[in-house]
């Protein structure tokens, strides 16, 4: 199973502060965000483009509503070139670990990863280190609003609304919220590659049901997924992961086919994929990983 979740799992501990700057004047809720539409090509990496608002498919277990009085008509401009939409309008998801709002998914992003990330209380944790699934990047913390305590490589710094925090590949990194309603807008990349928008936001809340063996359920919001969001193959690998593993061979080896021929990367993951255990004597899955 194949998964990127953008700011990584996991906790730290907190050392001594070092404060950095000081709270902006400005009220949070006047943070929006406007953006470039990006001619760059779509990133690819484990399980968890065509512009899609909303994620379909997923219930309110899984994303909460908009502000109360806003519409995504009143709060999103979509014109030839550019796009403004307001952070808060962006629906937010959660796993069950840190909740966030998808940018770049929302935005049609190709370009770079972009993801808004949440602490409701003081304390709640935002960024937790790289999970074993991460691949680490470039990235780029800005503060938008509420007030968080970052540890980086064992030194905690007080960040405020405004503070920007760049760490290098591999930088050990985590944030907990200092305040309530605190929130950081996370940029990243990989120097020297292109990005591969790979569709990780869509599939994360769906990994808890992955975990579960809840397969039906799992098939059925990812079918919806796919056919609402063609541009990431990944969510039609991660669907063959779930028909292999629930008995369905014929429907996890096309899905699989179809996965391989949008990206080849995904016949060398199928390979070593454990979840693909017991269709692997299969003639015609055999065929597959070594065409």
């Amino acid at each position: 199973m194949l998964l990127s979740i953008g700011a990584g799992t996991g906790e730290d501990e907190v050392p001594p502060r070092s404060p950095i700057g000081e709270a902006s004047p400005h009220r949070a809720d006047d943070v929006s965000l406007a953006v470039c539409e990006s001619q760059a090509p779509p990133r690819a990496t484990r399980r968890a483009g065509t512009r899609s608002f909303g994620l379909a498919g997923l219930t309110s277990q899984f994303y909460a509503p908009r502000r109360e009085g806003t519409s995504a008509s009143a709060s999103l401009r979509a014109m030839p070139g550019f796009t403004a939409v307001h952070i808060e309008d962006i629906e937010e998801f959660t796993d069950g670990r840190c909740p966030w709002r998808p940018v770049r998914h929302h935005l049609g992003i190709q370009g770079f990863g972009v993801t808004a990330w949440l602490g409701a209380a003081a304390g709640d944790p935002i960024i937790n280190e790289y999970d074993e699934d991460s691949e680490p990047a470039e990235e780029l913390f800005i503060v938008v609003s509420g007030r968080a305590i970052f540890t980086l490589e064992g030194q905690e710094v007080d960040a405020t609304r405004g503070t920007l925090v760049f760490t290098t590949q591999g930088t050990r990194r985590t944030a907990v919220a200092a305040e309530p309603a605190t929130t950081i807008l996370v940029v990243d990349g990989m120097p020297g590659k292109a990005y591969d928008a790979s569709g990780w936001e869509l599939w994360a809340p769906l990994r808890p049901l992955y975990d579960d063996g809840q397969h039906a359920e799992l098939r059925a919001r990812l079918e919806h997924l796919i056919a609402a969001n063609p541009q990431y193959p990944m969510l039609v690998y991660n669907l063959a992961c779930s028909e292999s593993l629930s008995g369905h061979t014929a429907d996890a080896i096309d899905h699989l086919r179809r996965a391989v021929d949008a990206s080849e990367k995904f016949r060398e993951d199928a390979r070593k994929d454990s979840d693909f255990d017991p269709i692997r004597d299969e003639p015609s899955f055999k065929a597959l990983i070594v065409e």
